[in-house]
């Protein structure tokens, strides 16, 4: 009789037991990290788009104007300033202004984009052939005004020169206008986008390839606050 007593007593302290603890959830999502688990997240760091700040050094060169310095000339030292500016990257690199709405589905807006880089570049080369032409126009009449004999009434020599120096100053300033303009449109994000827009586009597109990739919304969070 006692033994039973015993055994009764040893069950009701095992159920006991057994009852404060929690039953594991059949639905609980498994936070073990698989190979496919790993490859999914690093997939979905390099492939994320992030607004970074952007932090440039720019001046610090030197230049020279005639004066009463050494050698008849002042050397001037332009001073270096820093310069704080944002971009957006998508992993570890920056995203030119064309392929981010490509990736963003925005084909049209893309390819009108390309076009008017195409064409400042095409206005650049152009202007700085013509500092070219201008430049070897400058060269020949030098040349021919002080080589004797040459047949060639000097004030054409002349012309040239003067007409190859104007080319060369047209050239050589009106290119960098373009060749400027196809640069900012190219990959200055501050000048091209605005922010709180970009930050909306972006949010849409990582939700979108979070969902593609069958990342659950915990681990993007990891990835995105940094946390191990």
């Amino acid at each position: 009789m006692r033994e039973i007593v015993v055994t009764l007593a040893l069950l009701t302290a095992a159920s006991a037991v057994a009852q404060d603890q929690p039953a594991p959830s059949p639905t609980a999502p498994s936070q073990e990290l698989t190979a496919e688990r790993l490859r999914t997240l690093r997939a979905y760091r390099s492939q994320r788009l992030e607004i970074r700040s952007v932090t440039e050094m720019t001046g610090g060169g030197t230049s020279m104007t005639p004066g009463w310095g050494v050698g008849g000339v002042q050397i001037y030292s332009e001073p270096i300033r820093t310069v704080h500016s944002w971009a957006v990257f998508r992993g570890p690199a920056q995203v030119q202004l064309p392929e981010y709405y490509e990736l963003l589905g925005d084909v049209e807006r893309a390819q009108s984009l390309r076009r008017r880089i195409r064409r400042n570049r095409t206005a650049a080369a152009s202007l700085y052939a013509l500092s070219g032409a201008g430049a070897v126009s400058a060269v020949v009449g030098f040349v021919g005004l002080n080589a004797p004999g040459t047949g060639i009434d000097n004030r054409t020599y002349s012309w040239m020169i003067t007409g190859g120096l104007v080319g060369m100053l047209v050239g050589s300033l009106g290119g960098g206008i373009p060749a400027s303009r196809a640069s900012t449109l190219q990959s200055d994000h501050t000048k091209v986008l605005d922010p709180h827009e970009a930050q909306f586009e972006i949010d849409a597109y990582n939700e979108r390839l979070r969902r593609d990739l069958g990342v659950t919304p915990e681990d993007a969070a990891r990835v995105e606050l940094g946390a191990p």
